[in-house]
C-alpha cells in the first residue's frame, strides 16, 4: 500500500506548527495542529521536510494524523504510516506519538 499524502492548502492554510523537533528513531518531525472545526482538533505529525515536499509535490506525507473531540477529549488515529519513513511499527512508538500530541494540544473541551 503506497503512503497517504496531505494536500499543501491543508497543511499551510489550516494548520499552524506548534512543535518540532520529536525525534523517532533517527528522523526528526514537526507537529501541526489545525482548530478550525468546533467538533474536532485535527493534529498531524510531519517529517521536518514536509516545507520542502509541498514545494516539489503539492502534498506531504505525515507519520500520523489525530482526531481529537473537542467535546470529549478522546482521540482517534485517523492514519498511521511509520513504515513511509521507514520506522518499525509498534504499539510504544503509536502510544508515544498520541502523548505527545496528547500533551502539546489545548483543546479547551465544549461542553
Amino acid at each position: 500500500m503506497s503512503a497517504q499524502s496531505l494536500s499543501s492548502y491543508r497543511l499551510q492554510s489550516k494548520a499552524q506548527k506548534v512543535a518540532d523537533a520529536i525525534v523517532v528513531g533517527r528522523e526528526h518531525f514537526d507537529m501541526l495542529v489545525s482548530s478550525e472545526s468546533k467538533l474536532y482538533t485535527q493534529c498531524f505529525v510531519m517529517h521536518r521536510t514536509w516545507v520542502e515536499e509541498i514545494k516539489e509535490k503539492q502534498t506531504a506525507r505525515p507519520l500520523a494524523h489525530i482526531q481529537i473531540s473537542n467535546t470529549t477529549g478522546k482521540n482517534k488515529v485517523v492514519l498511521w504510516q511509520p513504515s513511509a519513513f521507514g520506522l518499525n511499527d509498534s504499539k510504544d512508538l503509536k502510544s508515544n506519538i498520541i502523548e505527545f500530541v496528547m500533551d502539546k494540544v489545548d483543546i479547551g473541551l465544549v461542553v
